[in-house]
């Protein structure tokens, strides 16, 4: 190679500075297959230890830095760890195809339609003229609403004519949930799922004809072995009460955890209730505030007396949380 003697003495720098460089590119796209798929497979193994468990929650971020790392290394032409981080995309996609499908269209409802919404709407909100008109023109036929004081619920339930039925037992603890009613409340009470655990709110209410029972939850945070362990001795709970259900069942809320998690697998198994938003795409309804993280924690779960029409989120109202809406009818 001839190089003009001005500028000969710069060209061995640069390519010793362009082989650096993609050296570098390249340690760092190995690192990464070898975290995520470390992390894929801790997510697996939730049941070992409530640290691993998180990592179960986070698929499809990991199917997106999969195929970021799959880029890379084909660029740079190292075909061994490519082949490692394109299995780790196929393996990644594959599970969240499995829970997100390709976005179903909504299902014309033949018979009565029965809309739950559920909203967290977080302890430190105040934009709660924001959140009763949104409730109030979501057309809700019953509302499970959380982290709310008894001030909030009134002043909700006061911009909320279409909502005239309300239950709110409110304590010290913010794992408590309201209830706001198109529908007459027959009864209402709290239940406690496990010892030192959260209470879920049972309401039987008649629509449609029909006696209809919501239980509206606010799962443990999973944060700690006691709440980890709190939260799936709630899972638990929740299964064992589906089958003491005999007639239509809605248990909707902020469950604090998403449906690649092991132990969120293992309730609706055994609870034989199915996950409303399956196969409705990503719905992430958690963090509100940073969508690249998002996750599905808040999940409607019904019993098989139901046919799910459509599911889909609300907007932004002030929360960590967006809001639930799901429409069902009677099979």
């Amino acid at each position: 190679m001839v190089c003009d003697p001005d500028v000969s003495f710069l060209v061995l720098p640069i390519r010793r500075t362009s082989r650096r460089s993609a050296g570098r590119l390249a340690r760092g796209a190995t690192a990464a297959t070898v975290g995520l798929w470390l992390a894929l497979l801790a997510g697996h193994a939730g049941t070992l230890w409530w640290p691993l468990d998180l990592f179960a929650h986070f698929r499809v971020q990991y199917a997106v830095l999969f195929l970021v790392c799959c880029a890379i290394l084909l660029h740079l032409r190292s075909w061994r760890v490519l082949a490692a981080a394109a299995v780790g995309a196929v393996v990644s996609a594959a599970t969240v195809v499995v829970q997100t499908g390709a976005s179903q269209r909504a299902v014309a409802a033949s018979g009565e339609r029965f809309r739950l919404v559920t909203y967290n709407a977080h302890r430190d909100n105040r934009s709660w003229a924001s959140i009763a008109d949104f409730l109030e023109r979501s057309g809700a036929d019953a509302v499970v609403l959380l982290e709310v004081s008894g001030a909030h619920v009134r002043e909700i339930a006061r911009r909320m004519p279409s909502s005239p039925h309300v239950y709110a037992p409110f304590a010290a603890s913010h794992y408590h949930a309201a209830l706001l009613s198109r529908w007459p409340i027959r009864d209402a009470h709290l239940l406690e799922l496990t010892p030192g655990g959260s209470r879920a709110l049972r309401a039987r209410i008649a629509a449609h004809g029909r006696d209809i029972v919501i239980v509206g939850v606010h799962l443990h945070w999973p944060i700690g072995g006691r709440n980890a362990a709190l939260r799936n001795a709630e899972l638990a709970r929740l299964a064992a009460l589906a089958h003491s259900e005999p007639g239509p069942l809605l248990i909707g809320g902020d469950f604090n955890i998403t449906p690649w998690s092991v132990h969120f697998q293992r309730t609706l198994g055994a609870a034989s209730l199915e996950d409303c938003a399956r196969g409705r795409g990503w719905l992430p309804t958690w963090p509100a505030f940073f969508p690249l993280l998002g996750i599905r924690i808040d999940h409607c779960l019904a019993s098989a007396h139901w046919r799910v029409l459509d599911v889909r989120t609300g907007p932004s109202l002030g929360s960590d949380h967006y809001a639930t809406v799901n429409d069902l009818e009677m099979r």
